[in-house]
C-alpha cells in the first residue's frame, strides 16, 4: 500500500473509533469475588467487606481491606472515609499513635468533608488517651463550632473541659463544664458538668482565677458561686473591699440568691471588721490558771505605760480592752476575734503563753490587726505581716554567748548538760545547732529528770566515767579529764543553786560555764558560795545594774505606783505598750494597716532596756547584756548592741 493510502487508512480507523466508542462499562471494571464488576460496585463492595470484618471484630482483615480500596481507588471521594474509618480500627486496636495519624490525615486534607467531623472527635479523644492534652483541647474546641447540638456536642465540651483541668487551665475548664451545665441535652451529663465546675471554683480557682472567670462569665452560672466564692476567699485573705465589691454585685445581679441571706451576714462582719477605734487597745493574758500572776506582772506595766494611773501625760483619749487567754489556744483565738469584731481595738499586746501566742498570732495575721506577742517564739518569722515579738528568745540568747565564748574566748569544745523536758530539749538542739554552724564541737549532751535534787548520775554520763572512777579522782588533787572547755546549762535559777555546788563537790572546775536569762536572780546569787559559779556567764536584756537613765526613770515610777521594783516581765510590757502610743501620739496612726507599717519602720526607737529595732521578720531587737558571777555579785562583761 502506497504512504497515501496508509495515511488514508489510519484517518478512516480513527473515525470508526469517535464513530463507534469503546464501551465505558468494560473499561471500568475490576475482579472481584471471581468476577469483573463496575469500579463503583467494586468499592461499594470493599467498604461493606471492611465494615463487616470490623463487626466481627476481625480488626487486621478490616485494615487490609481498607488499605486495598485506597491503593485501587486513590482518586475516590471515599478516600476521607476510608482512612477516617482507620482511624476508628486503630483506636479499637488501642494503637492510639496510628489512629491519631489517621485521624489528623482527614482533618488536614478533608477539612471540609463531612468525615472531617467524625476524625475530628476521634483525634481528639485519641490525643487524651497519648495524654497530648493540648492537642485534644484544640481538637475538641475547633470541631465544637461544628457540631450539631446533641449529647455528641456535650461529650467534645466535657473532654475539652477535663483538658482544660488537666493543663491546670482551671478557668477555662470551668467555661467548658458551664456551657454543658447550662446548654446541654442530657440531664446526667449537665448535672456532671455543673458538679465538676462548682469543685473547681470552690476549691481550685485563686481569687485572681476567680476574677477572670467573671470578666467573661456573667450568665447565672458560673457567675453566681463564682462571685459567693470570691467574696468567701478575698474575706479569709484580708482583701476586704475585694469581699465586699463581689458581695455588692452578688446581690444587684442575683437578688434571689441562696446565699443572700449569707452575704448580708458577711457585709455586716465586713463592717465590724473594717471598724477601728484608734484610741483602743486589746490585751490579751492568762489572768485565771497557773500563769495568772505573770499575767498581772505584764498588766502593770502596760497600765503603766497606758497612763492609766497617771503616771505618763497622754493628750489621747486611750481604752484598753482586757481579755483572758487563760493559757488556753482556742480562748486565745476567740480574745483576737472579739477585740477586733466587738471592740474595734487598733492593735492588740499579748499573749504570754507560747501556746496561746501562736494561736493568737495566726487569728491576728487572718484578720490583719497588728498584735505584739510577748511571749519567746523560735524561727519567727512574719515578713512585712501583722505580727510582731517582744521578747527575749532563745536563740538570741545562744547567739550571744557563742559571740563571747567562741569568738572572743576561742573556746571550740563544747558540752549541754540541761533538763529532759521540751524546754532544756529546744535550747540543746538550738546550742548544739549553733556550735556545728560556727565550726565548734559538742562534745556531749546530757539531760536530767526535771525536779530532781541529785545530779551526780547526770555528771557521770556527761563525764563518761563510772562512780567508782569519779570518787577516785574527786579525792585527787587534780579532779576528773574534761573534754571540754564549756559547759551549757539552760535551767532556772533555783536548779543551778542546786546544780553548780555539785559540779564543784565533784571537782568539774576550771571550764567556762554558761546559763540563761534566768540565772539573773538575787535568790540564785543567796543560794550559792561565790565560788559555786564563779566566771559564768548569762545573757539578758534585762539590765538594772547598769542605771540607764530611762530604766531609772521607770523604775522610779513602777515603784511609787506599785510599791515593789519591776522584773522583766512588767519591763517588756511597758516597752510594747509605750512603743504603741508613740505610733498613735507621734506618727497619728488611725487604722491597723498604717500601724502595721509604721511598726515595721521603728530603728533604735529609745526605750527602757535600751533602743529598739525592728526586724523585717517582726522580731524585735532590744541590746544584750552578758553578766558574769565574781565574788558573790553580778559584774556586767559586755553589752551587746542589737
Amino acid at each position: 500500500m502506497s504512504g497515501r493510502r496508509k495515511i488514508l487508512a489510519g484517518i478512516a480507523l480513527a473515525g470508526f473509533l469517535v464513530a463507534f466508542p469503546a464501551d465505558p462499562g468494560l473499561a471500568k471494571r475490576v475482579w472481584r469475588e471471581g468476577r469483573k464488576v463496575r469500579k463503583a460496585e467494586a468499592r461499594r463492595m470493599d467498604l461493606q467487606a471492611a465494615e463487616a470484618a470490623v463487626a466481627a471484630k476481625d480488626y487486621d482483615a478490616a485494615l487490609g481491606l481498607y488499605q486495598t480500596f485506597l491503593q485501587d481507588f486513590p482518586e475516590s471521594d471515599r478516600v476521607a472515609l476510608a482512612h477516617e474509618k482507620m482511624g476508628e480500627v486503630y483506636f479499637l486496636q488501642e494503637n492510639f499513635p496510628a489512629a491519631l495519624g489517621e485521624f489528623q490525615f482527614v482533618v488536614h486534607n478533608f477539612p471540609t468533608r463531612p468525615e472531617a467531623v467524625e476524625a475530628g472527635w476521634g483525634l481528639a479523644l485519641t490525643a487524651y488517651k497519648l495524654e497530648d492534652f493540648s492537642q485534644a483541647a484544640a481538637a475538641g474546641k475547633s470541631l465544637f463550632p461544628r457540631m450539631r447540638a446533641g449529647e455528641r456536642k456535650d461529650k467534645v465540651a466535657m473532654l475539652v473541659a477535663e483538658c482544660e483541668m488537666r493543663l491546670n487551665y482551671f478557668v477555662e475548664a470551668v467555661s467548658w463544664y458551664s456551657q454543658v451545665a447550662r446548654e446541654g441535652d442530657d440531664p446526667a451529663l449537665m448535672e456532671n458538668a455543673r458538679s465538676q465546675a462548682l469543685k473547681l471554683i470552690e476549691s481550685r480557682l485563686s481569687m485572681a482565677e476567680l476574677q477572670n472567670l467573671l470578666q467573661t462569665e456573667t450568665d447565672r452560672f458560673p457567675a453566681e458561686p463564682a462571685l459567693k466564692q470570691l467574696a468567701l476567699k478575698a474575706y479569709e485573705n484580708g482583701d476586704l473591699e475585694l469581699s465586699q465589691s463581689a458581695l455588692d454585685r452578688l446581690l444587684r445581679q442575683f437578688p434571689d440568691s441562696d446565699f443572700v441571706d449569707q452575704a448580708r451576714e458577711l457585709l455586716e462582719k465586713l463592717s465590724r471588721r473594717k471598724k477601728v477605734d484608734p484610741g483602743r487597745i486589746g490585751v490579751i493574758l492568762p489572768l485565771s490558771g497557773p500563769r495568772a500572776l505573770v499575767g498581772q506582772k505584764a498588766l502593770r506595766g502596760i497600765a503603766l505605760a497606758a497612763g492609766i494611773f497617771g503616771g505618763a501625760q497622754n493628750p489621747y483619749p486611750l481604752e484598753l480592752c482586757v481579755r483572758d487567754s487563760a493559757e488556753d489556744p482556742a480562748q486565745a483565738a476567740r480574745a483576737v476575734e472579739e477585740l477586733v469584731m466587738d471592740e474595734h481595738v487598733l492593735a492588740i499586746l499579748g499573749p504570754l503563753v507560747r501556746s496561746a501566742s501562736e494561736a493568737a498570732a495566726a487569728k491576728a495575721q487572718e484578720l490583719e490587726v497588728p498584735i505584739i506577742l510577748l511571749s519567746p517564739l523560735e524561727n519567727f518569722s512574719y515578713p512585712e505581716g501583722a505580727v510582731f515579738l517582744d521578747c527575749l528568745t532563745k536563740a538570741a540568747q545562744v547567739s550571744a554567748l557563742l559571740d563571747w565564748a567562741m569568738g572572743e574566748k576561742k573556746l571550740s569544745r563544747l558540752a549541754v548538760l540541761y533538763p529532759g523536758d521540751s524546754y532544756g530539749f529546744e535550747y540543746s538542739e538550738l546550742f548544739a545547732a549553733e556550735v556545728i554552724r560556727r565550726q565548734g564541737t559538742v562534745v556531749n549532751k546530757v539531760d536530767y529528770p526535771p525536779g530532781q535534787t541529785d545530779f551526780t548520775p547526770d555528771i557521770l554520763r556527761l563525764l563518761g566515767l563510772t562512780a567508782e572512777e569519779l570518787r577516785k579522782y574527786r579525792a585527787s588533787k587534780s579532779g576528773p579529764p574534761l573534754e571540754f572547755e564549756a559547759l551549757f546549762i539552760p535551767d532556772a535559777g533555783n536548779v543551778i543553786a542546786m546544780l553548780a555546788p555539785q559540779l564543784r563537790f565533784h571537782k568539774v572546775t576550771g571550764i567556762q560555764l554558761l546559763g540563761i536569762n534566768s540565772w539573773h536572780s538575787e535568790e540564785l546569787l543567796r543560794q550559792t558560795k561565790p565560788e559555786d559559779l564563779a566566771g559564768a556567764v548569762f545573757a539578758d536584756t534585762f539590765a538594772p545594774e547598769l542605771n540607764r537613765p530611762p530604766f531609772v526613770e521607770f523604775d522610779y515610777r513602777f515603784r511609787k505606783t506599785y510599791g515593789e521594783p519591776a522584773t522583766l516581765i512588767e519591763t517588756q510590757a511597758f516597752e510594747a505598750m509605750a512603743v504603741s502610743l508613740h505610733l498613735i501620739r507621734d506618727l497619728h496612726v488611725e487604722n491597723r494597716t498604717q500601724f502595721t507599717q509604721a511598726l515595721h519602720q521603728v530603728r533604735d526607737y529609745p526605750q527602757v532596756l535600751g533602743p529598739i529595732t525592728v526586724q523585717p521578720s517582726g522580731e524585735w531587737k532590744k541590746p544584750l547584756v552578758l553578766f558574769t558571777f565574781k565574788d558573790g555579785r553580778l559584774e556586767v562583761v559586755k553589752e551587746k548592741e542589737p
